[in-house]
């Protein structure tokens, strides 16, 4: 299995995946309802319900396949492409790593 490739551009001619991907991205962490309104605002030629159609099943897709992560909260399914949300605060004592050659 490939890992997933973010596009550094939004393409309405791009693959729906792809859309879908970009759309998660620029989030951060999102619902489908949420990834389709994005896509909607980006382009216009299509609804935000129908966007949102795709990305539910797009996202969930993905999410099977270990891709993306995901959680539900308050009954809606948010997704996400980092597995480390928070940034790293603690120190590493390099005297204290088993270092063995």
């Amino acid at each position: 299995m490939k890992p997933l490739h973010v596009p550094a551009n939004f393409n309405k001619t791009a693959p729906i995946q792809e859309q879908i991907v970009f759309a998660l991205a620029y989030l951060g962490d999102a619902s489908s309802n949420q990834v389709g309104a994005k896509l909607a605002a980006l382009d216009p030629s299509k609804d935000a319900k129908s966007y949102s159609e795709q990305s539910s099943q797009i996202l969930k897709e993905l999410f099977d396949k270990g891709l993306i992560n995901g959680a539900e909260r308050n009954g809606t399914y948010y997704y996400n492409l980092s597995k480390e949300v928070t940034a790293h605060t603690g120190n590493i004592d390099p005297e204290k790593l088993d270092v063995t050659p």
